[in-house]
């Protein structure tokens, strides 16, 4: 039987860390192509790393809801949860009954309702699944 040394662990988290980050920045050209047309990798990744982060801080740990997070966060910008032009978005974050999956889910629904109908659909993702 062999066994699995905590670093190796620590490796493998980061190269599944980084794969995922592969994926949500290909997502993001996709979904959001006028957005992040001519957008330098390396402050795409700085981008999805920090949507990621404060994703996280608010709970939400999944694939599915970390993208959902990053995506709000690419059309609001990076401060939407503290934007106070935004409040739907605190108050939704900071409900401290609600399970993440149901939360990004509500946030996500009111970021939909919340975007100007002019607003071209496919820089909120709209046609995109979340990873």
């Amino acid at each position: 039987m062999f066994e699995i040394r905590k670093d190796q662990v620590t490796r493998f988290e980061a190269e599944a860390i980084r794969r995922y980050e592969r994926r949500v920045i290909a997502h993001l050209r996709k979904c959001f192509p006028s957005k992040f047309e001519g957008v330098a990798e390396v402050d795409l990744r700085k981008f999805v790393q920090e949507g990621m982060r404060t994703g996280a801080a608010y709970g939400f740990s999944t694939e599915r809801e970390l993208c959902l997070f990053v995506d709000i966060t690419a059309r609001y910008g990076p401060d939407f949860h503290r934007n106070q032009a935004l409040p739907w978005a605190k108050a939704i974050l900071v409900e401290p009954n609600e399970e993440p999956a149901d939360k990004i889910d509500r946030l996500f629904s009111a970021a939909l309702a919340a975007t100007d109908p002019n607003y071209p659909k496919e820089l909120l993702a709209i046609e995109c699944e979340p990873l």
